[in-house]
């Protein structure tokens, strides 16, 4: 459960600030404690379900200054614009406005080109981004289920906002087209994390075995991909 409560928060911080806090209430949580989240430019305080309204102000009040300094220091967000500088497989790229051509979107070197000289620009450049990073994930999943002897595997692209990658209990696997914009070694990391969960809906020996097995054809390191998504995977957000 997700609120926003500023009715319990601005006599302690302004209003503005206030709607700015997103309360989750967690039924594991044994503490309070509270995390950035660019997407939606806003602070995430989880709340244990027994914590009352004075503990939950209380301990705003003591991390009022931590709140404003973090908020203040979330990057900009970069819209899906001409002249833009977004990532793509880890590397700068510039959107430029091209003359028309029998594509709506692709890649010379490090441009993005857009035809498009519409207000639709941004759409257009999301709509590629989001196949080009299905084309990708459908060939690595495609390569690694084949070691588990599975066949076709349904794959879904989302803008995930807690996770970059879930597979359901019936073997259909999910993940974030912003994957596309991480080094190719990250989006390889989550592509094996869920292939492996079609042998192990869990994380035991077994699962992180399989795990490790899927990624040893790619040279791919498991905790330097872990790294990097600790650093690095909340800024994708900040693009489009």
């Amino acid at each position: 459960m997700v609120f926003s409560p500023p009715t319990i928060l601005r006599d302690i911080v302004s209003p503005e600030i206030a709607c700015k806090i997103i309360i989750k209430i967690s039924t594991r949580a044994r503490r309070l404690r509270l995390r950035v989240e660019p997407a939606w430019d806003c602070i995430v305080l989880v709340r244990p379900r027994a914590a009352s309204d004075k503990a939950v102000t209380s301990f705003v009040a003591k991390n009022k200054d931590w709140i404003l300094d973090r908020l203040n220091t979330l990057p900009a967000r970069v819209p899906f614009s001409e002249g833009a500088v977004i990532p793509f497989e880890g590397n700068d790229h510039v959107i430029a406005i091209r003359p028309a051509s029998k594509a709506r979107v692709w890649r010379e070197g490090k441009t993005i080109c857009v035809t498009s000289h519409t207000g639709h620009l941004h759409l257009h450049v999301e709509n590629w981004l989001k196949q080009e990073a299905r084309k990708r994930i459908s060939a690595l999943v495609g390569e690694m289920a084949t070691k588990f002897g599975f066949g076709l595997i349904r794959i879904t692209m989302k803008d995930m906002r807690t996770r970059w990658g879930s597979c359901t209990q019936d073997g259909r696997l999910s993940f974030s087209w912003r994957l596309i914009l991480a080094p190719p070694f990250v989006l390889k990391y989550v592509a094996a994390h869920e292939t492996a969960h079609l042998m192990h809906a869990n994380h035991s020996p077994a699962f992180k075995r399989a795990k490790l097995e899927l990624l040893k054809p790619y040279s791919v390191d498991p905790g330097i991909a872990r790294l990097w998504l600790s650093r690095y995977g909340a800024g994708l957000y900040r693009f489009g």
